[in-house]
């Protein structure tokens, strides 16, 4: 049986409160223009801004995936957040002796058809946001089948994949530029304010700076700064 999502997009701005606070802040000064470390690899600012825009007109083109829709901030946080996961995934797979390339295209074609309504050159940006989640559960449950066999019990798998994430965390370190939350994927439940020194100061900003903002508040914000579901366009059944 799969293993449950560790972050997805859809529920994103609900599992982002759990998985991005308490922890993660490095107090080394971040070279110029990087996201985020972990381990050896880094996540550039630019690799961050290049995957916003595209995820959010591909979650415009599909009600059913935009919800309420979401700040500029949160939609940036989510993107680090997933692309932080793909790299994860990329690791765990090669520590394991598995064919990363081939793992990660089969959940990239299975999320591309998801993605409708955006040109393929929109899709190809943004897919790496939609696989990240599917990608890592699935190099998971390949090494725990090889660890534990295919039919250990579901609640052993998931500790066990747990376990995984938070081995890997806790021996790669990941470090978060203070500009975005801190990224801690072994968060278990709300731990409090996420340690980010990007300082909300007018009050529409500090209204849709909380963790859950109210749709009105992202709705102020002005219009580069927000990705709100497109008027007119119906949530699918």
């Amino acid at each position: 049986m799969r293993l449950r999502p560790v972050l997805a997009l859809a529920s994103a701005a609900v599992s982002l409160s759990v998985l991005v606070s308490g922890c993660g802040v490095s107090d080394a000064t971040f070279e110029p223009g990087v996201a985020a470390k972990i381990g050896d690899r880094t996540i550039s600012v630019q690799r961050v801004d290049d995957a916003v825009t595209p995820t959010c007109e591909a979650l415009q083109a599909n009600p059913q995936l935009i919800g309420q829709g979401f700040s500029g901030a949160q939609l940036r946080n989510i993107v680090l957040a997933q692309l932080a996961l793909k790299d994860i995934a990329d690791a765990l797979a090669t520590e394991n002796g598995l064919d990363a390339e081939q793992i990660y295209t089969r959940n990239e074609e299975t999320a591309r058809g998801s993605i409708t309504g955006v040109s393929d050159a929109t899709a190809a940006k943004a897919l790496p946001v939609f696989a990240a989640s599917a990608y890592l559960n699935d190099v998971l449950d390949q090494v725990i089948t090889a660890k534990l066999g295919a039919t250990t019990d579901n609640q052993v798998r998931q500790a066990a994949a747990n376990q995984l994430i938070a081995d890997y965390q806790q021996k790669a370190g990941i470090e978060t530029n203070p500009l975005f939350d801190p990224l801690d994927f072994t968060a278990t439940g709300d731990e409090g304010t996420p340690q980010s020194l990007s300082v909300a100061l007018s009050a529409t900003a500090k209204a849709a700076d909380a963790a859950t903002p109210a749709p009105a508040a992202v709705g102020a914000l002005p219009a580069n700064q927000r990705c709100l579901p497109v008027a007119g366009a119906a949530p699918a059944s």
